[in-house]
């Protein structure tokens, strides 16, 4: 059992029985404080400190020491206070816990898009990279400059002389080189990209010049191949030499009429007939022409509008895809270039220009993937065939309109007989050349051509990507084109809206009340 305590006041003559209790204990207090450190604290009592002992058969026995000025700063370093609510009142405590979450949830925000930002970085630096995105930027490079490339190879054209003159070197440094002279190919160089943490599996680098990278991205839009060595100059000369040449003909004929000199006429026909035969050696500029027109319609803004046709009518586009016995399929079983026309056969609306050149788009802006393959296909209509169509179709117009069955009957008796002969021999002319213009018109046989075949899934996938880099020029102020708006609301429409692979987080409030 223990004896009673009591509890009270310390006094001076406490000292000695207390000094002997706490030098039994412990010789460090004595050396820390002093001798009379005991006595020390028992006289500095006031209303703030006091100094309790306990007394047992009126000896001290335990020294306890109050104070109210607590040095809470000494208390908190020296012990976990926390379970206690560090010695304040609760609901400033849960002010402060509160303000310490926010600040540690806003350096956590930082961090994140510190982070977030790294990877949208390395994201537009890989991307901008790409063959495709690369492909946007010449195009919108052109596009700023079309006017003025335009009216130069205009002038050029125009001028005969000048024109005849051209050849690859001057052309190539006198208008390519210019034209692209503000250009720039975007590659993986600089120090951003020897950083390891920047490497990236899906980064390219672009090794062509930027003439040929020109030149290879127009061939996808009919520019022929090896077009600065000649290829595809001067496609239809013949005809244009024999045009020359009818015109020639007249103007020595009334040259001949009028001045009766008959060995002008003959030297002017010769003349002709020798450019008929001899093929330009001048640089053409038209199928270049040609093919940048093409290139540069085919901008961002209409392959916007092409999107939201899809995403509007993805039925049409599913349905196009069938196999030869024609039932849908995932397989590639269809050309790139059959795309266009299986659209419109099945009643989406796509303008000529489109229809024209949507092969060329998927595989120039879109990357669709596709494999080759054999197929049959009849060769499309040839001028010939598209000329007797028209010859044919004339002449049945005008032999109808001169017809009358009931007035051919009477006509007949009234005829002679040499009227009827000739009458026959006409009808007989008219169904031998009938005949020969169907024969003309018959469509060519099929043959075996190469195909580039593609499926649903790839063509999915490249407009996704399509719309991937067109996005991508305008995060990165490439381009003057933002109006997404109808292929943004045509992809909510079909519970597919289009997300960007990384955003940056929202600010977190600055301000928050802790307490009432």
């Amino acid at each position: 059992m223990l004896p009673f305590i009591e509890i009270r006041l310390a006094k001076q003559e406490d000292h000695d029985d207390l000094a002997d209790v706490f030098n039994s204990q412990s010789e460090t207090i004595t050396e820390a404080y002093g001798e009379y450190f005991i006595a020390e604290l028992i006289a500095a009592q006031n209303e703030s400190n006091k100094a309790l002992v306990a007394q047992v058969k009126d000896k001290a026995v335990g020294l306890m020491g109050l104070t109210k000025e607590v040095d809470l700063k000494l208390l908190h370093k020296c012990f976990d206070l926390d379970a206690f609510d560090n010695l304040l009142k609760a609901d400033f405590m849960d002010a402060v816990r509160a303000r310490r979450d926010l600040l540690r949830a806003q350096q956590k925000r930082v961090e994140d898009n510190l982070t977030i930002q790294k990877e949208i970085t390395r994201r537009q630096e890989t991307q901008k990279c790409n063959i495709v995105a690369q492909r946007m930027a010449l195009q919108e490079h052109l596009v700023q400059n079309a006017d003025d490339i335009f009216k130069q190879i205009e002038d050029i054209v125009n001028n005969e002389e000048a024109y005849k003159l051209l050849d690859k070197e001057n052309t190539t440094g006198d208008y390519f080189d210019k034209w692209l002279n503000d250009f720039e190919i975007a590659n993986p160089t600089g120090e951003y990209f020897l950083d390891p943490q920047n490497a990236d599996d899906s980064l390219v680098c672009n090794i062509q010049t930027k003439l040929e990278f020109l030149l290879r991205t127009l061939e996808l839009f009919g520019l022929p191949k090896d077009y600065i060595n000649g290829e595809g100059h001067h496609l239809n000369w013949d005809e244009k030499a024999r045009a020359a040449a009818g015109r020639s003909k007249k103007k020595g004929k009334a040259g001949a009429k009028k001045q009766g000199k008959l060995a002008k006429l003959q030297a002017d026909l010769a003349a002709a007939k020798d450019a008929l035969l001899k093929k330009p050696t001048y640089f053409d500029l038209e199928p270049f022409k040609k093919a940048l027109k093409s290139f540069i319609t085919i901008n961002a803004e209409s392959r916007s509008n092409l999107r939201t046709q899809f995403a509007t009518h993805q039925d049409i586009l599913v349905n196009c895809f069938r196999d030869e016995h024609d039932e849908n399929s995932f397989k590639r079983c269809i050309d790139i270039k059959e795309i266009a026309p299986r659209l419109q056969q099945q009643g989406l609306p796509i303008d000529s220009h489109m229809s024209e050149y949507m092969g060329s788009l998927l595989l120039c802006f879109g990357d669709v993937d596709h494999e080759e393959g054999y197929g049959e296909r009849v060769p499309p209509e040839t001028e010939e065939q598209r000329k007797a169509k028209m010859i044919l179709e004339m002449k049945r117009s005008d032999r109808a309109k001169g017809s009358d069955p009931k007035g051919e009957k009477k006509l007949q008796k009234q005829l002679t007989v040499e009227e009827l002969d000739k009458k026959k021999k006409e009808d007989e002319d008219w169904k031998r050349e009938e005949e020969k213009l169907l024969q003309q018109m018959k469509p060519s046989k099929p043959m075996k051509v190469l195909l580039n075949l593609t499926s649903i899934h790839d063509l999915l996938n490249a407009i996704d990507r399509m719309a991937t880099y067109d996005r991508l020029l305008v995060e990165l102020n490439m381009t003057e084109f933002n109006g997404f708006d109808d292929e943004d609301r045509a992809l909510e429409a079909i519970g597919k809206p289009f997300l960007q692979q990384l955003n940056l987080l929202p600010e977190l409030e600055e301000h928050r009340q802790y307490s009432n």
